[in-house]
């Protein structure tokens, strides 16, 4: 026995699979009839200020761990070791 696929059903699906990726990630979606009309530069910094925060953010936490494992990568050297 097989199940009838159904093309509707799975455009459906994969519709609101690619609008879940969008929204959770937070990145907008930019068909081409958004890019061809005229949209000022405040309008599109508003779409992608979502994503810029989460870019903040990760940079944010990235550059706290480079500074966690400079120190301990110098701790050795303080104490007179070397590795």
């Amino acid at each position: 026995m097989q199940k009838q696929s159904n093309f509707e059903e799975t455009k459906y699906i994969s519709e609101r699979l690619d609008n879940d990726i969008h929204k959770f990630s937070m990145v907008p979606i930019y068909p081409m009839k958004t890019l061809q009309e005229n949209s000022s530069g405040i309008a599109m910094l508003y779409k992608t200020l979502g994503l810029e925060q989460l870019a903040v953010k990760k940079e944010r936490i990235l550059k706290s761990s480079q500074r966690r494992l400079e120190i301990i990568c110098r701790y050795p050297n303080f104490l007179g070791k070397q590795l």
